[in-house]
């Protein structure tokens, strides 16, 4: 979607518990013009049509990217069932989560697994403890 000056980088709705998050930065060259990409999401309660939550969010794009519905050359909407993402429940802390180290070479990433964070941090730090984890000990290949 094409940038505008009143585009919100980061909106929490305190009201129906959505979170929007954009892009600070227009994408790099070669680009037509200035674009972004954004995510937005929230909870919606079993028996709500899913095509409700997504008019919910909608609404909630209205405020925060006025005008987006003539600016964005791609939409989707998706809806996750049973999840609340890495929510760690009282007693616990984000160490609780399954191991990054899976053991025999094999390393986790994802928004589920033992990594600080929130929502996006989750698997960038994630990602960025396994890759640091796997390539731990490897030395330079010389040339022949």
């Amino acid at each position: 979607m094409p940038t505008a000056l009143r585009d919100r980088t980061l909106v929490f709705d305190l009201d129906e518990g959505g979170f929007h998050e954009g892009s600070p930065w227009p994408a790099p060259p070669p680009r037509p013009r200035a674009r972004r990409c954004t995510s937005r999401g929230c909870p919606y309660a079993a028996g709500i049509p899913a095509r409700e939550a997504a008019r919910r969010l909608e609404r909630f794009a209205d405020q925060v990217l006025p005008g987006w519905r003539n600016r964005a050359t791609f939409h989707r909407t998706s809806t996750a069932g049973n999840r609340t993402g890495a929510d760690d429940p009282p007693g616990s802390t984000w160490r609780d989560r399954p191991s990054i180290d899976r053991g025999e070479g094999l390393r986790l990433a994802g928004d589920m697994v033992a990594a600080p964070g929130t929502r996006g941090g989750i698997p960038i730090n994630s990602a960025l403890r396994a890759v640091r984890s796997a390539v731990t000990g490897l030395r330079p290949r010389t040339a022949p």
